[in-house]
């Protein structure tokens, strides 16, 4: 017999949008790195797997960029304002 087990509550999110939370992420505020690792880990992820075929493989890219996004807030930043973003 099927039973269905009720959908975990979704976490809400901040509503800012990505551009004042990366400029926050600038300017130090380390706690908005989890928010849009939260609001894009899954988009990340999924066109990871989709590209690399491999569950595993896809994990680890969506944990390097997350890593990668860590260094921003601790002051390693590269430059990117020549890629525009």
């Amino acid at each position: 017999m099927y039973s269905e087990q009720p959908s975990p509550p979704q976490k809400e999110l901040p509503s800012q949008p990505d551009a004042e939370l990366y400029q926050a992420l600038r300017s130090g505020q380390a706690n908005v790195l989890g928010i849009l690792y939260d609001r894009h880990a899954g988009l990340v992820y999924g066109v990871s797997l989709k590209i690399l075929g491999n569950s595993q493989e896809a994990e680890d890219l969506t944990q390097d960029i997350s890593r990668q996004g860590n260094s921003l807030s601790n002051g390693r930043e590269r430059s990117y304002s020549d890629a525009g973003i």
